[in-house]
């Protein structure tokens, strides 16, 4: 993903989590990647209603 190598470039704090099937969602998982409330996260979906970041507060 060229987006993703630019900001890498930018900043070496950046990381990419791709979903290739959303379910079953291990939750245990998901906890694990979005744990640390110090860190700044930003959901990048390719649609206009932020359907996996909704997902993401409903099941997490």
């Amino acid at each position: 993903n060229e987006a993703v190598k630019k900001a890498k470039e930018m900043r070496k704090d950046v990381a990419y989590i791709h979903f290739s099937y959303l379910y079953p969602l291990d939750k245990n998982k998901i906890k694990t990647l979005f744990s640390d409330s110090s860190k700044q996260y930003i959901l990048v979906e390719n649609n206009s209603e932020g359907q996996l970041g909704k997902l993401l507060q409903m099941e997490v």
